[in-house]
């Protein structure tokens, strides 16, 4: 792979208090790194350690020389060859902000993971359909609160009724989720092994809405 590929991958960036603010390309993490202001993360033994700049140099040429994991990526620096980190942590951000996620057809299918939330069939996007909960005929609003994922086939034995008129039960309460829903699409199978700890917690832990 070439320099250029490899610093274009992702990097997962965490605050102070290790919880997920952002996804960045390599070549910014890297920035962060050079200047101080972010440290890398890296598991070993089952334990987090933290890595300033000379420190995963010098990680890099041990682990360059015993053999790198599947997942890593290496990139030429000035005088030695360095793996790209997938995971750093802020020196000084402490705050998680709070971020709109936009209401979109997509990110309704990540929310319900691809399942119809009245009869629980998972199946493509190409199978699915967006309901409104109270029916949009009747002065139902197209909000994270009314509308879910399901198939064509409960999508058209609901029609315009309300749940009890159809006959239909949800599965869970729709919510509205804080964060960037495609930092946890794949949480069972994330981009990188060395994310899964950090995505599999945050997906499980996405409050939802009373």
């Amino acid at each position: 792979m070439s320099d250029c590929l490899a610093l274009d991958e992702s990097c997962l960036v965490l605050n102070k208090n290790y919880a997920i603010i952002n996804v960045v390309k390599a070549w910014r993490a890297l920035s962060l790194l050079a200047r101080g202001r972010a440290e890398v993360v890296y598991v070993e033994d089952g334990f987090y350690k933290s890595y300033n700049l000379d420190s995963w140099f010098a990680l890099s040429e041990m682990k360059i020389a015993e053999g790198i994991d599947d997942d890593d990526s290496l990139v030429q620096g000035t005088e030695q060859q360095v793996i790209i980190p997938r995971i750093i942590r802020t020196v000084y951000y402490d705050k998680n902000p709070v971020r709109g996620v936009v209401l979109t057809r997509r990110n309704i299918y990540l929310r319900d993971a691809n399942t119809c939330q009245y009869c629980g069939a998972k199946l493509p996007s190409t199978e699915l359909n967006l309901d409104h909960i109270f029916p949009k005929s009747r002065g139902g609003l197209t909000t994270w609160l009314n509308v879910v994922c399901s198939c064509i086939k409960c999508n058209s034995k609901k029609g315009d009724k309300t749940l009890a008129e159809a006959g239909l039960h949800l599965l869970r309460k729709p919510f509205m989720p804080r964060y960037n829903l495609t930092l946890y699409e794949k949480s069972k199978e994330p981009k990188y092994k060395k994310w899964g700890d950090f995505i599999s917690d945050m997906y499980a832990n996405v409050p939802l809405v009373d």
